[in-house]
């Protein structure tokens, strides 16, 4: 690295700060919790604090704090549940966890998936019998996320001392495998056809592992042994083995000829099934025997001498299911029972229940008059109610039918509830509740907004003769009967339209013969008008109405697709403007309607312009919770509470505008260098202002100098009104200083910054960064591949609690080549509030260099919220103009790849814009493609086109010749291909499908002769119909623009161009200058070749897009002064995303 002064390498190193910082919001869970049934529970031996439930209805459970928080591990076995009550419709029973002892992430979990359950009179017995399915799933990261590595299973056990050989048992015999489940063969004991035959039982002795006992059940009934692991079987013949007696086997773990069987008796054999003596049996049902250290458990009662008698030793606390042991511990440290887990670990004396999330929470609503009032209702039809903004809850309505959907009046005087086929009332904020409705099947519930006792309904009625149900929609008036309206297949959701009393839409799901889908009424339900067009289903399911804007409609079809009209219905367009994931529910901001937050499969997400685009809220909520319902209480800053299907409420606090970070900013003068950096802002959202605040390495306020206002200051600020673009950047008249900046802004603001540095008056590099909200969890790729080239990674840490971090570097294949603590890198224990620090790869890992890692991936894990940025430089030992340096953007990718809980998903395609390679005369141009995979292995496909759609043909590096390439990404992979920069001159673009786990970058790289002058970074985007690009235009400048036409058919694009107050001055159609632009198009104009009066002269404002068929974009900001040439100027170019949305 050379001495120049560049934007990393002057960086101010951390300095201890007081707390200057901001509540940075997390996302908080508080239950509600609930006595869920617990079956089995297994205790991490090398971390004994982490331990796993398997519960009757939510599935797995995992907590790493001995019990006192818990997190759903259901990723990859449950799909959405269906309704179900208790006693009946199981959705997820597991009913036994093995762990790997050699390497305790790998799992494996026997689930019983909508299982029906039988509860025997009297006894209490627990059988795993039913119509349900029966399958064995291994999760590879402490369960974060699962795969199925076996069906139809009705026992499974793991070799402790090989634990890649596991047994299973089941209607296909006795199964095994001996690479950890991938592939399963037969070992004998083949049963007849006969479906009611089956091996119940397989077990295998933990002291001889090749010792196997297995039990089967019907017309082959008895017990078997092997004494090869599983090549040959004898059946093991005595008077006392019948099938009454052998019901359940259990082998003694420290003696391999020790076995019990149990069933009408309890029998003991010492010689491995030889002989058999009869012991005493426990006064408990039959139900599960463990055994430890020797000491015998079943149910409540102990055994201390092998069985031959027993002893009450734990208190009533329902039936029990199985016993758990700490391995630090002599005695069980929990029970698994009916009314929920138990543990006497911390206390030592008394069992003490552990909470666990009630599971699977349908609908959560605010009260609209007292916000600290929140309403939690489930599947298994309890109703919650918390007083103090979800800190505690309490049960209200006890179980009623399975919870459809609060219902509150727009004035929050009346609170209903769909549950079941009932309506419930409240009167005094949802403490008790009183049946006033009920009809065979209620599908759909809208009380007049007017008339509160007046309703419409959805509603089914049974056919007499052959069992159906007829579907349709009613109105109900005070004190009488439903009038019938309308027949449909099945009325999922009816909304009153706000403001039109008479209007009425209703959501149905069609089948083939009925069409339906949206239908809407204008005289009170009297007649209905199907609104189709553009919906690209019959199936909806959800309807959502901007209250104040009422033309403004939402649905969700059935696939958890959003789609949008903004005029009363009659037209509908697919929205995904960088939403993701299945919606499940949405909710507008109580005092700006525009303002939408979603619940989808992959997060929350909000949009600040009617849902035309989409982000996710920041933080993000926990990967692991599983969205179901949202709702906002109206408070400053609001608080957004999303009820989980499997782990309760979680709630986080968020402002009513946006908070970004840019981590890393430089200001002024050191020796021939100077460093500015400046802003743009476009506002798409209501009128609002922006506050920009710098602060210093130690956190404290930085005055700047800036081309906004004349005095000196550490804050600017100034309004910024719908449509408007405005801006600054520091002056670099000051001694140097380095530090961040935060930007507090209304909803519908977007900003982005350009570093820029200059030597002599020379700019050598602009590098244009997108703004950064804070991550806890995040990769970035290092390149390290030639001389002088780095990556740089600054960090702030925004909020007001000391943040813990880990820094992992892997290599290309995942594996793990060093480990640095924050201890290790600043000698700090933590990184204080405030605080921000820089640093360069190979200053954190000094084995880059030592090792000579030439690309590598850096895995960043911290307990609090960080906003990041990360840079890529190369700046060799050369002088300019030999060398010109460069720093180009890399991307921060959220979620590190080390629990696994980011599934790959299925393939989505996005786009690189823009990608060039070649030379002539006098320049070349090449393009380096990166990926990144954060989840499990996954395969890309990158594809190159020319600007008329068709396949373009390069030569990467890696790769070999060709226009389409397969690229297998193992997990938590990376790999890097570089075009050769030879031959004709060739641009386009590249389409990159891989599964939402692997990340993609490109960099624009440009010579001439023979210097680099830059490298631009192209980030990969997702395609919208509606795009802005900010504008700057000057003697020395000028923006383009770079778009793909990833739609299906031809797009009808259209420019319009605006000043930055927001008046329109120019719009073209893209047929005025080029003859079309088909699906597969790629189109890339500078901003007068689009508008051609802007000519010469200087412009600021900006430009935006509408198109009929989706684009991909991004902004391509030109710098060149035509009266220089080099090196007395350097020619620049530097790229951004586009921003989402329009004005």
């Amino acid at each position: 690295m050379s001495t120049r002064l560049t934007l990393l390498c002057c960086l101010i190193l951390l300095i201890i700060a007081p707390s200057f910082g901001v509540d940075v919001p997390t996302w908080t869970s508080n239950g509600p919790f609930d006595s869920e049934e617990v079956l089995t529970t297994v205790v991490d031996p090398s971390r004994p604090r982490t331990l796993y439930a398997g519960t009757l209805y939510a599935g797995i459970l995992k907590s790493t704090d001995s019990g006192k928080t818990w997190r759903s591990s259901n990723r990859g076995i449950l799909g959405d549940p269906v309704p179900t009550s208790r006693g009946s419709e199981v959705t997820l029973a597991v009913t036994e966890i093995l762990l790997n002892p050699k390497d305790t992430d790998v799992l494996y979990a026997r689930v019983a998936s909508n299982f029906f359950t039988f509860f025997v009179a009297g006894g209490g017995d627990y059988y795993e019998r039913g119509a349900g399915d029966l399958n064995v799933y291994r999760s590879d990261n402490g369960g974060g996320s699962w795969s199925l590595i076996l069906e139809h299973v009705y026992d499974l056990d793991i070799d402790l001392q090989n634990p890649t050989v596991l047994y299973a048992g089941g209607h296909r015999g006795a199964l095994k495998t001996t690479d950890s489940g991938a592939h399963w063969f037969s070992i004998g004991l083949d049963i007849q056809p006969d479906i009611q035959d089956h091996v119940e039982q397989i077990r295998v002795s933990r002291a001889d592992p090749r010792t196997l006992f297995a039990r089967l059940v019907h017309s082959q009934g008895g017990l078997f042994r092997s004494t090869d692991a599983g090549a040959n079987w004898t059946r093991i013949e005595h008077d006392l083995l019948t099938l009454s007696t052998v019901d359940l086997v259990v082998l003694d773990p420290q003696d391999s000829a020790v076995v019990y069987v149990w069933g009408q008796k309890l029998l003991k054999s010492s010689d491995s099934g030889s002989s058999w003596r009869e012991l005493v049996l426990p006064t408990v049902p039959r139900r599960r025997l463990e055994i430890n250290e020797g000491v015998l458990y079943a149910g409540r009662e102990r055994s201390v001498n092998g069985g031959l008698s027993w002893e009450t030793i734990f208190p009533d606390l329902g039936l029990i299911y199985d016993v758990g042991f700490d391995p630090t511990l002599a005695d069980p440290a929990y029970l698994c029972t009916s009314q929920g887990l138990f543990s006497i670990k911390e206390t030592g004396q008394t069992w003490t229940e552990l909470p666990l999330p009630t599971p699977y929470l349908t609908d959560i609503l605010v009260d609209r008059h007292q916000p600290n009032r929140v309403l939690a209702g489930n599947l298994t039809g309890q109703v919650f109610l918390s007083a103090d903004n979800a800190g505690t809850w309490e049960q209200t309505a006890g179980e009623v039918g399975f919870v459809q959907e609060f219902v509150s009046t727009p004035d929050g005087d009346h609170l209903f509830l769909l549950a079941g086929n009932d309506i419930l009332e409240s009167a005094d904020g949802g403490k008790t509740w009183e049946q006033i409705f009920h009809y065979f099947f209620i599908t759909a519930f809208a009380p007049d907004p007017g008339r509160p006792e007046a309703w419409y309904l959805g509603l089914g009625t049974q056919f007499e003769i052959f069992g159906g149900v007829d579907y349709f929609l009613a109105k109900k008036e005070p004190d009488k009967q439903p009038t019938h309206l309308k027949y449909f297949h099945a009325i999922s959701d009816i909304e009153i339209v706000p403001g039109m009393p008479t209007a009425v839409y209703g959501a149905t799901i069609g089948n083939e013969e009925s069409g339906e889908g949206f239908y809407k009424s204008t005289d009170s339900g009297v007649t209905f008008i199907a609104k189709r067009t553009g919906l690209e289903t019959n199936k909806i399911e959800r309807i959502f109405v901007n209250k104040t804007a009422p033309s403004v409609v939402f649905v969700v079809d059935d696939a958890g697709r959003l789609f949008r009209s903004d005029d009363g219905a009659d037209h509908w367009t697919p929205v995904d403007g960088g939403l993701r994931g299945q919606v499940r529910e949405m909710v507008a901001d109580p005092e700006y309607p525009g303002i939408w937050f979603a619940a989808t499969s992959s997060g929350v997400f909000t949009s600040a312009n009617d849902g035309l685009t989409w982000k996710p809220v920041q933080p993000q909520l926990p990967d692991f919770v599983n969205p179901k319902s949202i709702a906002i209480a109206p408070t400053v800053p609001r608080t957004i509470y999303v009820g989980s299907l499997e782990d309760g409420v979680w709630s986080v606090q968020v402002p009513s505008g946006n908070l970004l970070y840019f981590p890393q900013v430089g200001h002024g003068q050191n020796g021939i260098a100077e460093i500015r950096t400046g802003f743009k802002f476009l506002n798409t959202g209501p009128d609002t202002g922006v506050r920009i605040s710098f602060f210093s390495s130690d956190g404290q306020a930085m005055p700047v100098s800036t081309t906004k206002q004349a005095a000196v200051a550490s804050v600017v600020f100034f309004p910024l009104k719908h449509g408007q673009t405005d801006g600054f950047e520091t002056t670099g008249a000051t001694p140097l200083k380095v530090g961040y900046a935060k930007v507090e802004t209304g909803a519908g603001v977007e900003a982005a910054a350009t570093f820029t540095y200059t030597e002599n008056g020379v700019v050598l590099y602009r590098t244009g960064v997108p703004a950064s909200t804070p991550l806890t969890d995040f990769s970035l790729f290092v390149d390290t591949s030639a001389e002088g080239r780095d990556t740089g990674l600054a960090l702030v840490n925004p909020g007001n609690a000391a943040a813990d971090l880990t820094l992992r570097l892997y290599d290309l294949n995942f594996n793990l080549l060093a480990e640095k603590s924050v201890k290790e890198m600043l000698n700090l224990d933590r990184l204080p509030p405030s605080a921000h620090t820089a640093r360069y790869a190979t200053e954190i890992f000094p084995e880059i260099r030592e090792q000579g890692i030439t690309s590598a991936l850096l895995i960043v894990q911290s307990d609090v919220p960080l906003a990041v940025v990360t840079l890529r430089q190369s700046d060799t030992p050369a002088s300019f103009p030999e060398d010109v340096p460069s720093t180009t953007v890399f991307p921060v990718i959220p979620n590190r790849p080390l629990e696994g809980e980011n599934q790959s998903g299925a393939p989505v395609a996005v786009h690189l814009p823009q990608i060039g390679d070649g030379e002539s005369t006098g320049f070349r141009v090449a393009t380096n493609v990166v990926l990144v995979n954060t989840g499990q292995e996954a395969q890309a496909q990158v594809e190159l086109f020319d600007s008329s759609g068709a396949p373009l043909t390069l030569e990467f590096s890696g790769l070999g010749t060709g226009s389409s390439f397969p690229v297998v990404l193992p997990k938590g992979a990376a790999r890097s291909f570089r075009t050769s920069g030879r031959g004709t001159v060739k641009v386009g673009y590249a389409r990159v499908t891989a599964p939402p786990s692997v990340a993609a970058t490109a960099v624009f790289e440009y010579w001439q002769d023979d210097i680099a002058l830059f490298r631009a970074g192209v980030p990969s985007v997702s395609s919208q119909k509606r795009l802005s690009f900010i504008l700057e235009k000057g003697a020395d400048r000028d923006t383009g623009i770079a778009i793909v036409n990833t739609g299906t058919g031809p797009a009808a694009v259209t420019f319009a161009l605006f000043d930055r107050e927001g008046n329109l001055k120019a719009s073209r159609n893209i047929l005025e200058f080029v003859p079309g632009f088909p699906a597969g198009a790629h189109l890339a104009r500078f901003a007068d070749e689009l508008f051609p009066l802007l000519g010469e002269s200087a412009f600021e404002g900006f430009i935006t897009v509408t198109s009929d068929e989706r684009l991909a974009a991004v902004t391509l900001a030109q710098y060149d002064d035509p009266a220089k040439g080099f090196p007395e100027d350097v020619y620049l170019l530097t790229v951004l995303p586009a921003i989402a949305g329009i004005p």
